[in-house]
């Protein structure tokens, strides 16, 4: 059996922090729950974790163990590879490229875990009152943790998941798109001065560098593609009226000042594939099906909040300090 990876957790705070000796970077300075995930996210980048999951299984039922290896054994007590797995689900991904120099001593960590865990049984401590209590909290947290994920997964179904990509279609399908620049001056005068010049043969780009007052006039007023809705009414009617190659012959007025705006090219813009959606949507029904079993859940509670509490713990918190404080003012008054 693999050694229980919440156990590994248990170990003194003066050994989770400890550093690991000869390493190198911020991966040494990270608490040791951190820096015992880290090793096995080098493997992660090559296999999943489910297939280490997978392997232990497999193991466990007299099946190969090429790929969950026993790492180390503590009296008998063996360490898997699945066990430093169960530890690299949080891991930053920037933490990933220094595990393989550090290995040998994330593996002395768990070692020195698992023999403090069994000292811990010798001592009696298993029915410590301190550890029986700790041991209630975290499996309430397990078991909630668990009826939530078991909501979400009973929820997101691949109807779901199509129904939203087809809700996400029907509010986007295909985007007309125009690509534009424009010169912004402080003066209708300015811009109809301007026009004259780009209907002589002046270009537009270098007309935009010289003249125009918005920060994309260094750009030559490129503003690259937009759709409807992403610009300012009186711009965007005016920009998707003209078609590649024009600009407006009359000055547009907004409340930046007054453009003159050039459409280069037209496109349409197709929506994301379901691939490319589907996590973003598994995320939205995530939070969805959480919402809907927790607002389940408050309907048949009895449920009674007290803030008002919060406040009177907090002035009366206030009033003691003061007090003191006070007090502590008088006394150095008395002793001068």
């Amino acid at each position: 059996m693999c050694m229980n990876a919440r156990r590994l957790e248990a170990g003194h705070e003066a050994v989770r922090h400890t550093k690991i000796p000869n390493a190198r970077g911020p991966s040494a300075m990270l608490p040791f729950r951190t820096r015992i995930a880290s090793v096995a996210c080098a493997a992660m980048l090559a296999m999943p974790v489910a297939a280490a999951a997978q392997s232990s299984q497999d193991e466990e039922a007299g099946a190969g163990n090429d790929h969950n290896p026993v790492v180390a054994t503590v009296d008998g007590e063996k360490i898997h590879f699945a066990d430093l797995m169960e530890q690299a689900r949080d891991l930053p991904q920037q933490y990933q490229k220094q595990l393989p120099a550090v290995l040998p001593q994330l593996i002395d960590r768990l070692v020195d875990l698992e023999l403090a865990a069994q000292a811990a049984k010798e001592a009696g401590l298993g029915d410590d009152g301190e550890v029986q209590k700790r041991l209630q909290e975290l499996k309430k947290e397990v078991m909630r943790d668990v009826y939530l994920e078991n909501q979400v997964t009973d929820y997101i179904t691949d109807e779901r998941l199509q129904a939203q990509y087809d809700d996400y279609l029907e509010k986007e399908g295909t985007k007309k798109e125009v690509h534009a620049r424009h010169i912004l001056v402080e003066t209708k005068e300015k811009a109809q001065e301007l026009i004259g010049k780009l209907e002589g043969g002046a270009d537009f780009v270098e007309t935009a560098k010289e003249h125009s007052t918005g920060p994309s006039g260094e750009n030559g007023g490129d503003l690259g593609f937009f759709a409807k809705g992403q610009m300012v009414p009186e711009f965007e009617k005016a920009a998707f009226e003209l078609e590649p190659g024009e600009f407006t012959k009359e000055p547009v007025k907004t409340d930046f000042g007054w453009h003159i705006i050039k459409v280069t090219e037209r496109r349409d813009k197709e929506p994301k594939s379901f691939e490319e959606m589907k996590p973003g949507l598994y995320r939205q029904l995530q939070r969805e099906a959480l919402e809907t079993a927790l607002a389940d859940l408050r309907k048949d509670a009895d449920i009674k909040t007290y803030p008002e509490r919060i406040q009177e713990v907090i002035d009366r918190t206030r009033s003691r300090a003061q007090g003191n404080n006070e007090g502590a003012g008088d006394e150095s008054g008395g002793e001068n």
